[in-house]
């Protein structure tokens, strides 16, 4: 029983940008910004369909002690049949510090025009 326990604990997800995926495979949550904070998906959450905000995305994976963590833009996250897909504007991991810094300038510049 306790193997089947653990198998339903974790989904799928897979991130994604412009087609390509930057992100995919077996986690036990994911937590996204939204306009009304941060929000938590995990196994066997009901069918999905969320606009999410820009800000860090933390994937936390079967096989990782600590968050994975992305910066994105805004997009889309789905969640059907225990297999969550994201697909961002943009998405860069955390470590990409040159990505991370450009991608962060870009957003601050875009809230200061509006």
């Amino acid at each position: 029983m306790n193997n089947s326990h653990s198998v339903t604990s974790s989904f799928r997800v897979t991130l994604k940008h412009f087609n390509q995926i930057v992100y995919s495979g077996s986690v036990l949550r994911i937590i996204v910004p939204t306009s009304c904070g941060r929000f938590e998906i995990s196994s066997g959450h009901c069918t999905l369909f969320q606009v999410i905000d820009s800000g860090w995305i933390e994937v936390w994976a079967e096989e990782e002690s600590t968050a994975l963590k992305f910066l994105c833009t805004g997009g889309v996250i789905e969640m059907l049949n225990n297999h969550a897909v994201l697909d961002a504007f943009h998405l860069v991991e955390a470590h990409q510090h040159q990505q991370v810094e450009a991608l962060l300038k870009n957003l601050h510049t875009l809230y200061h025009e509006q």
